[in-house]
């Protein structure tokens, strides 16, 4: 899913190049996952369920 968002967003071949960690925790939106060699996109993504599939959360979803 965040390999997708940055396909779609013009990284096309560092989208399958990146390595997506998990990072910190936020209170309010939860788990986050960074991507880094090399650093694209957003600097941090968020995710939430809805009804069993997983989507992007944009608004835990920052900077970049």
């Amino acid at each position: 899913m965040i390999r997708s968002d940055l396909f779609f967003e013009g990284h096309i071949i560092g989208a399958f190049n990146t390595d997506v960690y998990k990072g910190g925790v936020d209170l309010q939106y939860g788990q986050f996952y960074v991507c880094r060699n090399p650093a694209i996109g957003p600097d941090h993504y968020t995710l939430i369920e809805k009804n069993g599939l997983w989507y992007i959360n944009l608004n835990g979803t920052g900077g970049g």
